[in-house]
């Protein structure tokens, strides 16, 4: 089981799990966009590989993320109905508790000699 991250932002808990996958999404809307909070497609299995998780994991986790209001995710299928990679996008406050994440992270790393 994954640890609580504290990040001093009231009434919001997030695991190490959520929070890297939450970098992950701002890092590749960057990527693509320039900006952090635009829509980026991305499969399950993709996720899973670039956080070292489960793509089982990367659903509950992707979903929970959204019951917090941090993602949107957007289900995309094709005109014949199959379904393609989902589109998600990082709120602003998405957007914040990753950088409180990259900050609480990079401050950790200075104190390890």
């Amino acid at each position: 089981m994954a640890k609580k991250v504290k990040l001093g932002v009231e009434g919001l808990k997030v695991n190490e799990t959520e929070c890297r996958l939450l970098a992950y999404l701002v890092q590749r809307s960057r990527e693509l966009h320039r900006i952090g909070c635009e829509h980026v497609a991305l499969s399950r299995k993709e996720i899973a590989r670039a956080i070292g998780c489960s793509p089982l994991t990367v659903i509950r986790t992707c979903q929970k993320l959204e019951g917090d209001g941090l993602i949107e995710i957007r289900f995309e299928h094709l005109e014949n109905g199959a379904q393609m990679a989902n589109s998600y996008r990082v709120t602003a406050l998405g957007l914040e508790v990753s950088r409180l994440y990259r900050e609480r992270v990079a401050e950790l790393e200075t104190h390890i000699y």
